[in-house]
């Protein structure tokens, strides 16, 4: 690449000299610049960034004021190095895509790329040393380091030639070293004397350094494989940037990682890969009205304008899954949330609904738990079977760059300001079940592990399934009898929902209709081979019943033939005195209708048609736009909550009382 005409964009956007601090380079402008003067090196931006970098970097430096002390370096030149005082990103295409971290490959390496994945693990920010500088004791020199890997061995005896290589006997500021000399073919120690050399922090380049770890989203991990992760290594102003949970897309240079020491020889020929992060971006998994199409912009002014908002976005959750409307209108409130409460004397009390769900299998639990998933802006998706109590709320572990015990956030934790759905709750052990009991009620997790004493937020709102004891639910028996689940716990869920398979001919009749129009809904999804194959077998039979009614047909035309003339006649006569009395009604009703004015609701009817459903995005905008507002919750909910809790307090009294009786 033209290393002038790079030169000449740097001035025209103002970065020679290099500001202090970070220098985000504008990649779209410079292809355009490119494109403008018929340059066609615009891909080595992309596919060779680590290159790219080198030829800024080297014209960045060589604008800088040269020093005029001298610098004594070891290894790589560190005068560009000390002088430096800004940090150079690049700031990728607009066009480039993002790439899931299953494919992103070795043919990647060097290349800038961009990826999306939620943090799993972040770091505390340590100081990283890019040049290390010495004080020698005895020529009182400065001698620097230029440190490109993560493991370097700091120098102890002065390498000045003045000051190493003469044969000085040993002294309180000289120390002796041995080295390998080669001469005439061969190499041989020869022992050395020199300056002993202390570190000087205030002359040292160091720059702040954090590691994060990402890992695939739930919905891009195939079926039967484990999520991958990758390793994200930020600098500078880079830093502290995100926290566990957050779903993010970051931008950065693809890089391999040289291994040493011993790790190199354990690898042997393996490279272990990390991203350079360049930029980083927090995604909103709210849709803004920019990105929804014409007919989801359509449906979100036809849902504002409705009075039944409400109903409607409940009806929206999970709609190929019939009834539990209930519920439906409870886990919509889940995604409002309610307000959070922070009273005089430091009492906090919690805005968040936890919810379970309990009855019967086959009604849809685990599904509505999925549609949860899709509509939430941070969700996490457990299992009461495959959580323990320390995956679901902080684990202490040892971080192998440190080897200094750090927290890792669990279920809970990652979930914060979000929802948290665990399936087959009942499934739990006990042991891993009480670990839950602060989250769900003061939302907060207390750790006391390793040496490390604190307290992380959890502010999550919890939802849960369980199935009954003895497979399906008892009338007979009570909701803690039925659930098998301690009173300690069932008082923290706020909701609590018994979904029950009652047969009812009426209703199995409505939701095999229901799962028919699903099936039918979705052939407009199959693929062009097995459309036409269903049409041709449906035109084949159609053809051969065809023929069947013809014969048929036939035998009974002749029989309708001799009373056909009269019928005819008979019905002719019925129809003409239903015309006429269909003029004289509509006579009357033209005349009222210019009398009386149409109503309001007639009048728009013609511009926002009724709606009755609307997509998973149109909610996720409705809720993103309604986010500021103060949330409420409906009288009618609040009715049946009340309803249902007095009606199962009586039956649960009435069950003791019988229970004492029998005893007695």
């Amino acid at each position: 690449m033209d290393k002038e005409l790079i030169e000449k964009f740097l001035r025209d956007e103002g970065l020679l000299p290099p500001p202090k601090g970070l220098i985000r380079f504008p990649s779209d402008r410079f292809i355009q610049y490119l494109k403008k003067h018929e340059a066609t090196q615009s891909s080595d931006l992309i596919y060779n960034t680590s290159k790219f970098l080198g030829i800024i970097h080297s014209i960045l430096d060589s604008s800088l004021e040269a020093s005029t002390e001298e610098i004594i370096s070891v290894g790589a030149p560190a005068d560009a190095t000390l002088r430096r005082e800004y940090q150079l990103v690049i700031t990728p295409p607009k066009s480039a895509q993002v790439i899931p971290l299953r494919e992103v490959a070795a043919a990647n390496l060097g290349h800038l790329v961009r990826v999306r994945g939620i943090v799993t693990h972040a770091s505390t920010v340590s100081p990283m040393t890019r040049v290390a500088t010495y004080k020698c004791e005895a020529c009182k020199r400065l001698i620097h380091q230029v440190v490109n890997e993560r493991e370097f061995k700091s120098l102890v005896v002065c390498p000045h030639p003045k000051c190493a290589g003469k044969l000085a006997t040993s002294g309180p500021h000289t120390v002796t070293r041995t080295v390998s000399v080669r001469e005439s073919g061969t190499t041989r120690m020869k022992t050395m004397h020199g300056g002993r050399l202390v570190m000087s922090p205030p002359e040292s380049r160091v720059i702040e350094y954090q590691e994060i770890r990402i890992q695939e989203r739930s919905n891009e991990v195939p079926v039967g494989d484990v999520p991958r992760s990758m390793t994200v290594h930020c600098f500078g102003e880079l830093c502290e940037q995100v926290v566990p949970g957050d779903s993010v897309n970051i931008a950065g240079v693809f890089s391999p990682l040289p291994p040493s020491g011993y790790r190199a020889l354990r690898l042997g020929p393996i490279v272990q890969t990390a991203l350079s992060a360049h930029e980083i971006q927090r995604v909103n998994e709210a849709v803004s009205h920019d990105e929804l199409s014409e007919q989801e912009q359509s449906d979100l002014a036809r849902l504002r304008a409705s009075s039944d908002a409400y109903d409607i976005l409940a009806r929206s959750i999970a709609p190929e899954i019939y009834g539990h409307s209930d519920i439906k209108k409870a886990l919509l409130l889940v995604l409002t949330g309610g307000c959070s409460r922070k009273m005089s004397s430091g009492m906090k009390v919690r805005g968040n609904l936890n919810v379970c769900l309990m009855g019967d299998p086959g009604c849809g639990k685990s599904q509505l738990l999925r549609a949860m998933g899709n509509l939430a802006p941070r969700c996490i998706l457990t299992t009461g079977r495959g959580s323990s109590g320390v995956g679901l709320t902080a684990a202490v572990v040892r971080d192998p760059a440190t080897q200094q015990f750090v927290l890792e956030g669990g279920a809970l934790v990652l979930a914060d300001r979000g929802v948290c759905c665990i399936d087959e709750f009942d499934k739990m052990d006990e042991k891993d079940r009480t670990a839950i009991y602060e989250v769900m009620e003061q939302q907060t997790v207390s750790v006391a592990k390793g040496g490390i004493h604190t307290t992380l937020n959890a502010r999550a709102a919890v939802i849960a399934a369980a199935n009954p004891v003895w497979g399906r639910y008892d009338p007979s028996k009570t909701v803690q009898q039925n659930i098998n689940l301690p009173p300690a716990l069932l008082s923290r869920f706020d909701m609590l929902f018994v979904v029950r398979d009652l047969p009812s001919e009426v209703k199995d009749r409505e939701l095999a209709q229901h799962i028919t129009n699903m099936h039918i809904s979705a052939e407009s999804s199959m693929s062009k081979e097995e459309r036409e194959y269903r049409e041709s077998e449906e035109k084949r039979r159609k053809e051969q019943e065809a023929k069947e009614s013809e014969k048929k047909t036939k035998e009974r035309k002749k029989k309708d033939e001799e009373s056909k003339d009269e019928e005819e006649a008979e019905i002719e006569r019925f129809l003409e005195a239903a015309r006429d009395d269909d003029k004289e009604s509509e006579s009357e009703e033209s005349k009222e209708s210019e009398e009386a004015p149409a109503p309001a609701s007639e009048s728009l009817k013609g511009r926002l048609p009724p709606i009755s459903i609307v997509s998973s995005r149109v909610i996720k905008a409705y809720l993103h736009e309604t986010a500021d507002h103060v949330p409420f919750i409906p009288s009618e909910i609040t009715d049946t909550v009340m309803s249902n809790y007095i009606q199962l307090r009586e039956e649960e009294a009435s069950i003791e009382l019988q229970t004492s009786g029998f005893r007695g």
